[in-house]
């Protein structure tokens, strides 16, 4: 017996779940490739010195996938666990929340729909685990999977449930509010149950959540890209078709996202010879309003694996309506088929992808060897920031902290640190002195250091060529 949102058979759900289990799989294969980059490095490094779960810019709801490494940490574990550890709390947070929707919240569907978000355009995006937007999108869908299931919100636990998780989901990101009306919309067209009372002081509450976190709890990081969005929006106006980021997404589209396209004109195309054009209509604003805001607010995309995160949305717009009015005209056989082979062909596409984070590593260590080489017995160096090297490395910032934990691995005793200068004259005075530890964004004192991972004396730093 099966609900609305459950397939007759429950091998849909047991793909979906080996697709998770999969993606979990590699999260522990590839560990040092996810943890070795940018984000999870510099909070590991700031976990070990200054304690603390290191929830940035009031994302709370992020502080579930910093336990584990926390623990690890507090328990003055192997650094090579302290890093498993983290690289697997992504996906067990995802594979937790896509078993609680199918199985307490008797949703297949939208179980499906997490397993496509975290598989069917994501290449840089899972080795650039740490970002909370991905979490967000992940607690969206739950969260809507629950409003879905208890529609009606009776009970004091549910309303102090959804009291709960709406500040989660809004402070999760300030995007998350573009898939959470996209829900709304999506599902209040379609569900009678969701047109209540309960349902309407949900969403009016999340309104007031966004206006009030706006208000009084803004943070640099979210002021920022508020600032840089409106000054793209003045400086390309009107011709914002010549942002170099159009190009980009047209590009990668075709050649790392080609899987979005393929669905959007699959959907696009069923709703038109439907005669449904209001879905056809809402999807493709949806898609098109979003790409918008995402290439105003990053005219330039820099940065692949960035920008590929921020479009992560778009596959909740094309697979929502794939998943809830496609899939289920098939036959059991064809679904099983096309599930297995997209999902199957998605991972071992993710697996190939970690070549060039692989590679990066080894450059590290390659410039630590020579670094080693020519100044014995030194384990701090610094070298200048260029375009090539931005290139080797993907992205530079995260060098200092990524050479910290790496070099601990490969040989304790010998811990380097490469602090990458961002900008020229940076730490000039800093450099001349032997009592700082110098990272990116941090300078810790040589003996404050959490001596159980940095293993450093006072010194100075010795200049590398790049």
């Amino acid at each position: 017996m099966h609900n609305q949102y459950q397939f007759p058979s429950r091998w849909p759900y047991r793909i979906g779940l080996l697709t998770m289990i999969g993606l979990l799989a590699l999260s522990a294969v590839f560990y040092k490739e996810r943890t070795l980059f940018a984000d999870i490095a510099y909070q590991t490094v700031l976990m070990i010195q200054e304690g603390g779960l290191q929830v940035q810019v009031f994302r709370f709801g992020s502080a579930v996938v910093h336990i584990l490494p926390y623990l690890a940490i507090q328990a003055e574990m192997a650094l090579e666990v302290v890093l498993f550890s983290y690289s697997i709390s992504f996906t067990l947070l995802y594979l937790g929340l896509y078993l609680l929707i199918t199985r307490w919240l008797k949703n297949d569907y939208l179980g499906l729909v997490v397993v496509f978000l975290f598989t069917l355009t994501v290449f840089d995006g899972f080795y650039w685990a740490t970002s909370e937007f991905q979490q967000g999108l992940a607690f969206t869908v739950f969260f809507v999977a629950f409003l879905l299931r208890f529609p009606k919100l009776e009970g004091v636990w549910t309303k102090a449930f959804t009291f709960l998780m709406v500040p989660t989901l809004v402070f999760y990101h300030p995007l998350i509010f573009v898939p959470f009306f996209f829900f709304v919309i999506f599902f209040l067209l379609r569900n009678k149950d969701l047109r209540n009372r309960n349902i309407y002081l949900t969403i009016a509450f999340f309104i007031i959540v966004m206006i009030l976190k706006h208000l009084f709890a803004g943070n640099w990081y979210d002021s920022g890209k508020f600032d840089q969005f409106s000054k793209a929006l003045k400086e390309y106006f009107p011709n914002y078709l010549s942002m170099p980021v159009n190009k980009k997404f047209l590009v990668n589209s075709l050649k790392y996202w080609y899987l979005f396209p393929v669905f959007f004109f699959l959907v696009e195309g069923w709703y038109l010879m439907k005669k449904k054009y209001f879905m056809a209509g809402f999807v493709f604003i949806s898609c098109l309003g979003y790409l918008a805001l995402i290439h105003i607010g990053s005219p330039n995309a820099t940065y692949r694996f960035y920008i590929e995160v921020s479009y992560m949305p778009l596959t909740l717009f094309v697979m929502t309506p794939f998943i809830f009015d496609l899939l289920p005209k098939l036959q059991a056989k064809t679904i099983m088929v096309l599930l297995i082979g997209l999902f199957a062909f998605r991972l071992i596409a993710i697996s190939l992808n970690h070549k060039p984070y692989q590679e990066r590593l080894e450059w590290i260590s390659q410039k630590i060897g020579e670094g080693q080489e020519k100044f014995p017995g030194q384990k701090v160096f610094v070298i200048q920031n260029s375009k090539e090297l931005e290139e080797k490395v993907i992205i530079s910032w995260g060098v200092a902290y990524e050479s910290i934990l790496l070099s601990w691995m490969k040989d304790k005793e010998n811990q380097t640190c490469l602090l990458v200068l961002q900008r020229d004259g940076q730490y000039a005075n800093e450099l001349k002195q032997d009592s700082l530890l110098l990272t990116t964004f941090k300078q810790f004192p040589y003996e404050e250091l959490n001596t159980a991972y940095l293993n450093f004396e006072r010194d100075t730093y010795e200049w590398l060529e790049e």
